[in-house]
């Protein structure tokens, strides 16, 4: 729980994956906190 309040403090995310949705959202799943977080740009 530490750990993952911490990492998403600092924004220091280690990203595994990107998962579109409706050809619009990402997903990006940190593998350090484990956790989704969606964002509208598309992923490098």
């Amino acid at each position: 729980m530490i750990g993952t309040i911490i990492c998403w403090l600092k924004k220091e995310h280690k990203w595994g994956a990107w998962v579109m949705i409706n050809h619009r959202y990402y997903q990006r799943w940190c593998l350090r906190c484990t956790k989704w977080e969606t964002d509208m740009e598309k992923p490098e």
